[in-house]
């Protein structure tokens, strides 16, 4: 309990400082931040709280095929199988897109 609390906690945080901030050094450290706290609930068994944040990182960047696994595997663990395949299959069609 004191760990969900404490991640809500950082979301409320990190939440604040991604809108506070308009220099976009602020942006992307906020951005990691949220990449880094979804990894962290989910290496700690909150997949509910990582869904979140990797959710909140994927709208900065839709394209992170790391967050799109990320987010499969926390769905996953929320026993929701079809949106993790969904993401599966976009991370899979994104990574066999030429780089430009």
């Amino acid at each position: 309990m004191l760990f969900r609390s404490l991640c809500i906690g950082l979301i409320v945080l990190v939440s604040g400082c991604a809108t506070l901030n308009s220099h976009p050094a602020d942006q992307l450290e906020a951005d990691t931040d949220f990449a880094a706290f979804a990894r962290l609930a989910l290496d700690h068994g909150v997949p509910d709280q990582a869904e979140e944040g990797f959710r909140q990182h994927l709208v900065n960047h839709p394209d992170d095929i790391d967050a799109m696994v990320g987010l499969a595997h926390a769905l996953l663990d929320q026993q929701r199988p079809a949106e993790a395949r969904t993401l599966l299959l976009r991370a899979e069609s994104q990574d066999a897109e030429p780089a430009d």
